[in-house]
């Protein structure tokens, strides 16, 4: 796998501040910013690079494992872990925020603050920090769009917004036949980059998202048509993030976890903001606002 981008679009807004947010150096981290455990399947081909060639990383998960789940996911026929197959050493490249502070699942947004304050403190030894990796603001789940906020909350905390790149997972359809869209970005997120994949590559990553358990957001159905999304892309969409976007809804219609049932964005908002004022002061609001 290459670690660069083919052009979707302008790419000037993953530009802006220098060559190096395209092309990590080795002695700069790259920190993914979890909601649960097992979203690394999502970014499963980056972080195989990037340890592949080396760099510092840091897996962060935001949330506690549901009950009976666990960070360090079921073994393979040769007894090793899918974490390990991605090369991630779970003593040194794996921190469990969620487990540690007891965040439930989907209760994210009600913990923003205490889980910025832990992760301030835990990226501490990271510095300096090259990409945060995070989900995208698209209303597919509470939890991921809080896991958005608390990306660009740390960004903001080093004053180097532009290092968040948001990589998109699930969202509403406003079409009948197909509720939910996978893999899909969001034109409101601005313009799309493509972490490319070779066919090699790709089926890999099927292989290995075949052999991760279900959970209750990503159970078996919807495992199989994030990868087949990923079978007809040219890679992994990326696109830049801003805080200025977190006062506003992803996007037009209902959001997915509104429309099941899990939490609506006017109830989230109030939340959002008393986070962003609590870490950035009333005078500034959102940064970008």
């Amino acid at each position: 796998m290459q670690a660069s981008y083919t052009n979707s679009g302008s790419l000037v807004a993953l530009r802006t501040e220098s060559e190096s947010l395209v092309q990590p150096t080795a002695a700069r981290s790259i920190v993914f910013l979890l909601a649960h455990p097992r979203d690394e399947l999502l970014f499963a081909p980056i972080i195989h690079d990037a340890k592949r060639e080396g760099r510092r990383l840091t897996l962060v998960y935001l949330t506690a494992p549901v009950p009976m789940e666990n960070v360090v996911v079921e073994r393979d026929l040769r007894g090793a872990t899918l974490l390990g197959e991605l090369g991630i050493d779970l003593e040194t490249e794996v921190i469990d925020i969620g487990s540690g502070l007891g965040v439930a699942c989907g209760r994210l947004c009600n913990n923003l603050l205490a889980v910025h304050t832990a992760l301030r403190a835990a990226v501490e030894g990271m510095l300096p920090i090259e990409q945060i990796y995070v989900h995208a603001w698209e209303g597919g789940s509470v939890d991921h769009d809080s896991a958005h906020a608390l990306a660009l909350g740390l960004a903001a905390a080093l004053q180097r917004e532009s290092i968040v790149l948001q990589v998109p997972f699930m969202r509403a359809s406003h079409r009948a036949c197909f509720p939910t869209l996978f893999l899909a970005p969001l034109a409101e997120n601005g313009p799309v980059a493509f972490y490319p994949l070779t066919w090699q590559e790709r089926f890999w990553w099927m292989r290995l998202s075949a052999r991760y358990p279900n959970t209750k957001c990503l159970p078996a159905a919807n495992r199989t048509a994030l990868l087949g999304c990923a079978a007809i892309k040219p890679g992994v969409p990326i696109q830049s993030a801003s805080a200025a976007r977190l006062r506003r809804r992803p996007m037009q219609g209902q959001l997915r976890y509104e429309r099941l049932g899990r939490g609506r964005f006017e109830t989230m908002l109030p939340l959002i903001d008393a986070f962003w004022h609590a870490i950035s002061g009333p005078e500034r609001g959102h940064a970008e606002n």
